[in-house]
């Protein structure tokens, strides 16, 4: 068997080309969602920060003082993780 074709090696070239474009894709989606995972983990930490600050103001249990960030993400139209930093910043819930 003798050396390939250049036909050969373009043909290579061309499909390892499209192997590497495909796991570049991959890579890029995967860091996506590792970097999304990253802010739910982070959000999740600081809404569990102010239901500890509102359990202990409001004297309520732990679903009590979720159901008070709801209500006061709901009623004003707010991310539950925007009012969760409002309570940690201000100690208070509006």
């Amino acid at each position: 068997m003798g050396p390939p074709t250049a036909e050969a090696v373009t043909s290579a070239l061309a499909r390892a080309t499209d192997q590497m474009a495909r796991m570049e894709k991959n890579l890029l989606a995967a860091d996506e969602q590792m970097t999304h995972l990253r802010i739910a983990l982070e959000s999740n930490r600081r809404i569990g920060m102010a239901i500890g600050i509102l359990m202990a103001l409001r004297k309520v249990d732990e679903q009590a003082a979720f159901e008070l960030l709801k209500a006061s993400s709901s009623r004003r139209n707010v991310k539950l993780r925007l009012v969760a930093e409002e309570v940690i910043r201000t100690g208070t819930l509006s």
